[in-house]
């Protein structure tokens, strides 16, 4: 028997639990809890190209990332899965909103759960023990440059959270490395630099939905560790590719019973396969 690599596809041998991540026995497979995946996509607009095969790459890359970081970090190589269909590829549930994109503000992420949740619900699901990532067709465009117009946040732990974030077509883990024009953040950048904010922000969303709070990394650890995800390492995750500077996992934040990782029972070490 060998154990996988970290971002493998496959069933989980181990659970986690509470802070420290201690390994317990496997959990019978139907309740073994795993990330639900949402795409929302406002009344008027049209869910965009590619979005299935982009979206597991993007989640691919975050999982294999959390389980490098909790490894180099000292935790082992845990992570967590997302829910899939019968092929192994990313199960997406598709929510069609009320409303137009304009409706949706930056400060709506209960408007836009609420529409989720009716949806997951009618589907049989019980939204409200899950952890959620929301991609919303909210990230608009004006003259080249890109309009943040919906929630972006996370928040949640051991019982389950929600995160949201954005979709675009130009998002796909695949360009992280690219230094092509194109992209926009605070002003022109590669579509590597674009990729960097908008799948950092994935891992850094996620998060807060697996229970970590914002901190930083102390100027001795940077050093060492790099950055962290939960205060300035998303801007570094296109450099983590390139071998240059990665964006770790978070360090102890003060007055915090444990090491800073997630309490989410998602997560868990990467299964076991034979030779």
């Amino acid at each position: 028997m060998k154990r996988r690599k970290c971002g493998s596809q496959g069933p989980w041998a181990l659970a986690a639990a509470a802070w420290f991540m201690v390994p317990v026995p496997a959990v019978n497979a139907a309740s073994r809890p795993t990330l639900k995946v949402a795409y929302f996509t406002p009344a008027g607009r049209e869910p965009l190209a590619g979005r299935q095969e982009r979206l597991e790459r993007v989640l691919e890359h975050v999982r294999a990332f959390y389980c490098r970081g909790m490894e180099e970090n000292g935790h082992g190589p845990l992570t967590f899965d997302f829910e899939r269909d019968g092929e192994g590829h990313l199960r997406m549930w598709e929510v069609r909103g009320r409303e137009p994109a304009a409706a949706y503000g930056r400060n709506d992420g209960d408007k836009v759960r609420r529409e989720v949740c009716d949806a997951l619900r009618a589907e049989g699901m019980e939204p409200d023990r899950e952890t959620i990532l929301i991609f919303q067709v909210l990230l608009g465009g004006r003259d080249g440059r890109a309009v943040e117009v919906g929630p972006y946040a996370g928040g949640g732990g051991p019982g389950g959270g929600t995160a949201w974030v954005y979709d675009d077509e130009r998002v796909d883990a695949r360009l992280l490395p690219s230094r092509e024009p194109g992209g926009w953040y605070n002003g022109p950048c590669s579509i590597g630099r674009f990729n960097t904010h908008y799948i950092g922000g994935v891992a850094h969303e996620l998060g807060h939905a697996f229970g970590l709070p914002h901190d930083s990394e102390r100027a001795s650890e940077r050093r060492i560790r790099g950055r962290s995800l939960m205060g300035g390492g998303t801007t570094f995750m296109a450099r983590s590719c390139g071998g240059r500077d990665r964006a770790p996992f978070s360090p102890r934040p003060p007055r915090c019973p444990g090491p800073s990782t997630p309490s989410s029972p998602a997560f868990a070490a990467p299964p076991t396969a034979a030779t």
